[in-house]
């Protein structure tokens, strides 16, 4: 993967939010916090990005960032939000830190994808276990998988979405990529994309170490 040029990636903002997700942000993935690895990838993609944070964690992801030599920012969310409004109406990428190894490809591929399209969009991958239905405590049958998503990242906003939401003081729900997606469809036409195996969501510590144990796996296969 090579980064894209710095012409496309001018035309665009980028954000990974931290705040809103607690502690698991901060979990070790390969002997690291796990958000530094979407950061990693996102830098490696557009030079210049954003990690929003709880205010008192500031000093804390400064440290860390500057610990790995990161060229990424760190603003709290007011910080941020005024920071986008002064600016010009562009779109904006949102990697989530919960989908942490999310490939560079993917990012790059939504990057110069957003030259092309004038619809927000949305990384998804396609639902593997069994959803079934229930009603007053009893379930009532299985519902077809063929047709179900789970959102996964990144998610990129589009200009105009974007140019609304500062025109009208209406702030992205970052904290949640579900919620997110809804209000994207509230406001224009969403594209969706779709995310490899690595792109998976973490929701808890045992999960972070099955997605570690999956990319080890995974780089083991690429050698042989």
């Amino acid at each position: 993967m090579t980064r894209v040029s710095e012409t496309e990636a001018s035309h665009l903002s980028a954000v990974v939010p931290l705040d809103g997700r607690g502690g698991l942000v901060f979990e070790s993935l390969h002997g690291q916090p796990l958000y530094l690895s979407a950061v990693r990838t996102l830098s490696a993609v557009v030079p210049s990005a954003v990690v929003r944070v709880e205010p008192g964690a500031l000093p804390h992801v400064r440290a860390e960032l500057a610990a790995v030599g990161s060229p990424a920012r760190v603003l709290d969310a007011d910080s941020w939000w005024e920071e986008v409004r002064r600016g010009p109406a562009r779109p904006l990428l949102v990697h989530d830190p919960l989908c942490p190894l999310a490939p560079a490809d993917l990012v790059a591929g939504l990057v110069a994808r957003t030259r092309l399209s004038p619809a927000s969009l949305v990384a998804v991958r396609p639902v593997t276990d069994t959803v079934k239905t229930a009603a007053e405590g009893r379930i009532t049958g299985t519902i077809d998988r063929r047709g179900l998503v789970v959102v996964s990242s990144p998610v990129v906003v589009a200009a105009t979405v974007m140019e609304q939401a500062v025109a009208d003081d209406d702030r992205p729900p970052l904290a949640d990529m579900a919620r997110m997606t809804a209000w994207l469809r509230a406001r224009g036409p969403v594209e969706t994309v779709q995310a490899p195996s690595l792109a998976r969501r973490v929701d808890d510590a045992s999960s972070v170490l099955l997605l570690e144990c999956v990319d080890e796996l995974h780089h083991q296969l690429r050698q042989t």
